[in-house]
């Protein structure tokens, strides 16, 4: 058979595929069954990409009947599926109690808390454990009422720095407390740099936030300055029932805007999943009149998000409600959108966040770059893309290295942090390390820099 009547069928199987992928989600958050597989596409297949993108449990519901029994898939790909599905169950149960034991020590040690993520989005889907989640995020912190009505953290107070402890020395505290109370709850650190703390408890994870988004994912790339100005106090985006210490809530209005800007942040970087569009649809379905309102509009519109918003809500729409002939409905920029969230996995992918580090693929957001992450702010001039990539790996601007290198962050010390992060590399993640020079390598040979 001629190689390019192969290529040809095997690009129809992969769009058959990929629309039945979407049949399936479609009729999982409809609450109904699907239709039958296509002839040319086997279970392993479908199996295979909604593991990549975190859906095996949303779709197992909407499996056709007998899809599971014997005549259907085999039985061994049959209990890999059944024990996905039964493990997010699980682990959603399991992260309800975990979290409401947690919480209840921060409260009584003073600190606040605020649910995030896909806490609050697994709580919309048709039925529990559908929606899987790798961790649980809670921004933590120590807050007080700002003078207007509203929240800010302790510390930020005109008079801050003066005879009472500023915003970083409570922070300090709520670090110390959060540690103390993650370990006795037999949780493990994993990481306590950056903008949140990591802790592991298998498999269980909580990331727990001292901010939502820092200077250095500016510096990355991945975020706006705007963006960092915008949550720098989370606390006047929420309410809390009584006074703090408590549980605040973001509105839905804010929730849906922090949920837009989160997406954001995966697509500048190596991009998302299909399981982000099942969460953008139920937002749109749950809440139309919050994600339509002018409020959202217009916050959206500082962070320089409408257009993508716009593009992320019209496909979601169309897949979910449309499966069929989507296509039909949307424009090829939105098109182009889904073969980008196709392209990857949950997270997007390695080969994706190398051409967007490089500026050679930016999509919905090509107007908004900034940051070191971004060409424009790229200081080696014209030199190859391959070349400059390394460099900016290797020698990694200021609010990085401060931020989660802090202890090579002086002047000297940064002048040995690439022989560091080299040798670390090469102990702990040698395989991904070498597929990662090979993909800059084959990305950047064909371009220069500015």
């Amino acid at each position: 058979m001629p190689f390019r009547v192969v290529e040809e069928l095997l690009t129809e199987v992969s769009t058959e595929l990929e629309e039945y992928a979407v049949t399936l989600m479609s009729a999982a958050l409809h609450g109904v069954r699907a239709g039958a597989k296509p002839d040319r596409v086997t279970w392993e297949q479908v199996y295979r990409l909604a593991d990549r993108h975190s859906i095996l449990p949303m779709i197992l519901p909407a499996l056709p009947d007998g899809a599971l029994a014997s005549g259907g898939m085999p039985a061994e790909l049959a209990e890999r599926w059944r024990h996905s599905a039964d493990m997010t169950l699980y682990q959603q149960v399991s992260y309800d109690i975990e979290r409401e034991a947690i919480t209840a020590d921060l409260r009584k040690a003073g600190l606040s808390w605020m649910p995030l993520k896909g806490i609050m989005v697994a709580g919309y889907y048709p039925q529990p454990g559908m929606r899987s989640m790798s961790d649980q995020d809670i921004v933590v912190g120590y807050v007080e009422p700002d003078g207007a009505g509203g929240w800010r953290p302790r510390g930020d107070g005109a008079d801050a720095g003066g005879a009472g402890e500023g915003r970083k020395g409570w922070a300090r505290k709520a670090d110390e407390h959060v540690d103390r109370i993650m370990k006795a709850h037999g949780y493990e650190a994993a990481s306590t740099v950056g903008r949140d703390s990591s802790y592991f408890k298998p498999p269980l994870h909580f990331e727990i936030h001292r901010s939502l988004i820092s200077a250095a994912e500016v510096a990355a790339g991945s975020a706006k300055t705007a963006e960092v100005d915008y949550y720098a106090n989370p606390w006047r985006l929420a309410t809390c029932k009584g006074v703090p210490p408590c549980e605040f809530r973001f509105g839905v209005r804010d929730e849906y805007v922090f949920h837009i800007d989160h997406m954001s942040k995966h697509y500048r970087g190596s991009g998302f999943g299909l399981r982000f569009l099942a969460d953008e649809y139920l937002y749109c379905v749950r809440f139309p009149e919050e994600v339509g309102s002018e409020y959202v509009a217009e916050q959206l519109g500082y962070l320089g998000l409408g257009g993508f918003e716009r593009a992320v809500r019209e496909l979601s729409v169309a897949l979910m409600e449309h499966p069929g002939s989507w296509r039909s409905l949307v424009g090829p920029e939105v098109r182009e959108l889904f073969g980008d969230v196709l392209s990857g996995g949950i997270y997007g992918s390695m080969e994706r966040k190398i051409a967007r580090t490089m500026g050679r693929e930016q999509g919905l957001l090509a107007t908004e770059p900034e940051g070191a992450g971004s060409r424009s702010a790229t200081p080696h001039g014209r030199v190859p893309r391959f070349v400059d990539y390394l460099w900016r790996r290797l020698f990694p601007p200021r609010a990085i290295v401060e931020t989660y290198y802090p202890t090579w962050s002086n002047p000297l010390a940064r002048l040995l942090l690439p022989l560091h992060r080299a040798a670390l590399a090469l102990r702990e993640h040698p395989k991904r390390l070498a597929q990662e020079i090979v993909l800059a390598w084959r990305q950047g040979r064909n371009g220069r820099g500015r």
